[in-house]
Parts: C-alpha cells; structure tokens; sequence
C-alpha cells in the first residue's frame, strides 16, 4: 500500500505525474517496502509516495502459529477499482456510510469503488483526496463530522491496525484488510474470470484436526458454491493429513472428481488469507450430522444403543493433549482425571444420572484417531448432559459459539457455566442442562507417563480414569450402586 507523504526532495526517487492511474503505474516497478517516488502534483503542491510491503503492514508476526509461513498478506501489484465483476460488493450490504481515517491508496480505491457502484456516503477530513476524485455529493469533507454518521450502518477504516476477526466485527478494519475484503477475489483469479473453472481448490495444512479440516470444507463448500465452483481436495490421495480413503470410508464429504485438472480448477493461493476475510468468516462453521457416512453415522447408533439404551447418561469430554502430541505453538494446562472425578459424582448424584461415557482427545494411529474422536463426540451427543474440561483461555469453551468474548466473561470466577441448546443438528450438540467445566493443571507428565508405559495416550488416560473412579468409590462411597462406568 503507498501512503502519501510530504515531499523530500532532496532523496533521489522515480518521478511521476499525478493521474488516475498514479498507483497503477507507481506498482508496474513492484517496489520493495519504503520504496519512494515524487509525484509531480498539477492540482497543488507536489508530494511523494511511499510503499508499504502489506506483509509488514499487518498483524506481528508471532501473532501467527510457527507452522504458517510468510507471505501473510497479498501484494495486490495488480488491481482494477473499475471492474465490478471481481469486487466483492456484498460486503457493503447494510452500509449506508464510510469514514476513513488516512488518506492512502487504498482509501483512495475504496472510495472509488463505492461511489461507482453503491449509494453510500464518504466523509473524511482530508481534502487532499480531490487531487484523486472528483467533487461528488456524497463526498464529504469536512474537519468536524458529524456524531450521527457512526452508527450500525458505518464502515469505519483506521489507521491503527486491526483485522475484523478480534470480534468478528467488520465494519472497522485498518486500510489493508479493508481493501483486502473488497478486492481478494482479484487477488484469487489473477486477472481470470470465475466463467473459466468449474471447480477450485486450496492448500491444506497437514497440522489441522478432523474437526477443523471437515468445518473448513464446509465454508470452503459453501462459499465457493456462491460463484457456481465445487470444492475439490488439493491432493488426489489426501485431504490435510487424512488419506482418501479414509475420508471417503467415514465421512459424506465430497472431495474428489475426476473431471477436476489444473485448466479447470481454480486454485486459490493461500487458505490463510481467504480466512482473514469477511465472506469466508460469514459462513456457518459447524459440522452437522450430514458430514457424517450414513452406514458410519448407523453403526455409532447402534453402539450407543447397545451400550446405554435408554438410561439417563452424563458425558464427559477430556481435552488437552492434542496441542502437545502435534507439536503446534502456544502452552495447554488441563484437568488432571483425579480433579474431575469428584465433580463428575456430584453430577451424577445431583441429577440421577445412571451411566457416563467419557472421552480424551488421544491417540497415536490415525484412522483410530479419527474414529475414535467422531464416536466420542457423537456420542457425547446423544447423552443427557456434558462436561467438558478445559481452561480459562480456552476458545472452544464459549457460552456462544459466536461470542468468544462474552464466553471468556463468564468464565471469570466461576468453575461451571451453562451452554443454551443449539438451534442445529450439529454433531456437537449441547443439550439443555449442559455444563462445561474449566481447571487449569499441565498435561506434560501424562503424556511422560503414556509413554514410559508404552501405551498410547488414549489407553493410558483411560486406565486412569477408570481407577481414579475406583479410588473415589472406595473412598467417598457417594456414588449410587446404579451408577455405571463405560468407556468408549
């Protein structure tokens, strides 16, 4: 992004004239960040031009995981405000003003965009944004705004960064990831059209979980489908991690055609920059039971009916591994099994519950993995109630699945929330009296422990659980002689 600066005349730099074109022609020389030019100015003073590599424009680099490397955000060396087949006008539905703080290049283009193809209102402080638009009544200028200009319907660009995904609120970005929401899909098609392809396709990450991998085909499904393109896997034998067939034996998800080649599918270049966008941010991330096989989804019912019929059953979900076993950055301090048994049979005792089944998020052989996590949770599904331990910087623990914000506010000070049920057949589905349960304690020495036992984690933690329950009865004979332990 080139941002305007005043002119120092005594640094050598290219010069050019001012001109609708002025960035256009400035990006042909694909600069290198703080590259300056001089700016020969027929509507006022001369200036200068300085360009902002986007990649060190945006967020800092360890706000990323080690595993995503650079680039982390599109050059945009070549653009067109004019073409409105390529612009994604959607994301000014609703909006009926801008205010931008700088005046800058992509400022500059926004408000070109906007005043061509919608009926927004542009106010700014700024004159100089007449030596590259001209006079228009919806342009404003003034030193004050007005107060009532900053409603629902405002979208704000500052100069202070901020990405939108903080709180998922878009209508106030910084210039970059402001342009970048407006014109990505020219980033996507490289100067191509959507009419050229029938299907596309993007990288991905051999780091992610079934759960992640399987929510991320279902926006990338959706959202493409919007353009009349189906979603096919990057690689003919794997999706992520997962083997096809895998993924073809276990889950509804279809990622292979045949038909699909390089002339026919459009390949987007970077799944981590599609993500930071609005469009792919919109759309619903859950998975329903529809991402499930049918012969998988019936064999896990008739476990779960030969196993707990019809009797009263609290589920109880382990987490805390996973980060550790698959080397991914950050630190997870998790429940130990003997700090949950005791709230688990005060549940039990407190609302009558007669059997529990109960999972850890461990294991060292794939497909086992994958199974053995989607039998977990489907079942957990279908008891009465859920526990889930976890921590109080914990994403996945959230009052709204929406509101990461709102969830962390409850969490303050409080051992338990309660979760609403969800609107949707979702295979992660709360149910009404559902409780999650936050303690914090490091997971390091089970993993240490799992392994000088040579088992795997998932055995292991489950052994001892099963005796942690055993002690407990012995010991506090609290728990109803119809109480049950059963293990997935």
């Amino acid at each position: 992004m080139f941002k305007i600066e005043t002119l120092r005349a005594e640094e050598e730099a290219k010069t050019l004239n001012l001109s609708e074109k002025l960035f256009h022609e400035a990006l042909k020389y694909k600069p290198e960040s703080k590259a300056r030019f001089h700016v020969k100015n027929d509507k006022g003073e001369d200036f200068d031009i300085v360009y902002w590599d986007n990649d060190e424009d945006i967020e800092p680099r360890d706000t990323y995981p080690s595993y995503i490397k650079r680039p982390f955000m599109a050059k945009y060396y070549i653009y067109d405000e004019n073409d409105k087949g390529t612009l994604y006008l959607s994301f000014f539905d609703g909006l009926s003003n801008m205010v931008f703080e700088e005046l800058n290049e992509y400022t500059i283009a926004i408000s070109k965009v906007i005043l061509q193809f919608t009926d927004m209102e542009i106010w700014c402080a700024d004159e100089r944004i007449l030596w590259f638009i001209d006079e228009n009544p919806r342009l404003h200028i003034e030193k004050d705004l007005p107060d009532d200009i900053y409603g629902d319907d405002c979208f704000y660009i500052q100069e202070q960064f901020r990405l939108g995904m903080e709180d998922n609120n878009f209508k106030r970005l910084c210039s970059t990831y402001a342009f970048h929401n407006i014109f990505f899909l020219q980033w996507i098609l490289n100067g191509k059209a959507f009419s050229q392809y029938k299907y596309m396709t993007l990288p991905i990450d051999a780091t992610g979980g079934i759960g992640a991998i399987l929510s991320g085909y279902k926006r990338f499904e959706m959202a493409f489908g919007h353009f009349g393109l189906k979603f096919v896997a990057s690689d003919k034998d794997y999706f992520g991690k997962y083997p096809r067939k895998l993924m073809e034996r276990y889950f509804a998800a279809d990622l292979w055609d045949e038909n699909a080649n390089e002339d026919n599918t459009l390949w987007v270049p970077s799944t981590f920059m599609l993500i930071k966008t609005e469009f792919y941010q919109k759309m619903p991330g859950l998975m329903d039971k529809s991402v499930i096989a049918p012969s998988f989804a019936m064999e896990m019912d008739e476990y779960y009916d030969a196993v707990f019929g019809d009797k009263k059953t609290l589920g109880v979900l382990i987490r805390g591994s996973d980060y550790i076993a698959s080397g991914l950055s950050g630190s997870r301090k998790m429940a130990t099994v003997e700090q949950m048994v005791p709230l688990i049979h005060k549940w039990m005792n407190d609302y009558g519950y007669e059997k529990e089944h109960a999972n850890g998020e461990y294991a060292e052989k794939l497909e086992d993995t994958t199974v053995n996590y989607f039998y977990a949770l489907y079942l957990l599904s279908r008891c009465d109630a859920f526990m889930c331990s976890g921590q109080d910087t914990d994403a996945y623990l959230q009052v709204e699945p929406q509101n990461p914000k709102a969830a962390m506010g409850a969490l303050l000070g409080k051992e338990a929330f309660e979760i609403p049920e969800s609107p949707d057949d979702c295979i992660f589905v709360p149910k009404v009296d559902c409780r999650g349960f936050c303690i914090s304690v490091p997971s390091r020495e089970f993993m240490k422990y799992a392994k000088s036992v040579k088992g795997s984690p998932l055995s292991v933690l489950y052994v001892c659980f099963a005796e942690a329950v055993q002690r407990s009865v012995i010991s506090e004979h609290c728990v109803r002689q119809s109480t049950e332990t059963v293990f997935a």
